[in-house]
């Protein structure tokens, strides 16, 4: 899978990262990233972020772990 790193399974709730974006994912979709600072771009992800977490996270977490048949309690 694309991005995905090798882990130790040492702590009991380890943090997994999702996604990233890139000048080159702004480059993709037609952008001048000539033009784009590495201050937009934190601001770029800052606010996909926070849609994705307020939007998609809880239902595309829920919705992967069952089609993945995860236990639940």
């Amino acid at each position: 899978m694309r991005g995905m790193t090798k882990w130790e399974d040492t702590a009991e709730f380890y943090r997994f990262p999702i996604t990233s974006v890139s000048k080159e994912d702004l480059e993709a979709r037609g952008f001048d990233v000539s033009l784009i600072d590495g201050d937009k771009m934190v601001e770029l992800a800052a606010r996909m972020e926070e849609e994705y977490l307020r939007e998609l996270f809880w239902f595309s977490l829920e919705s992967n772990a069952k089609r993945m048949g995860l236990p639940m309690k």
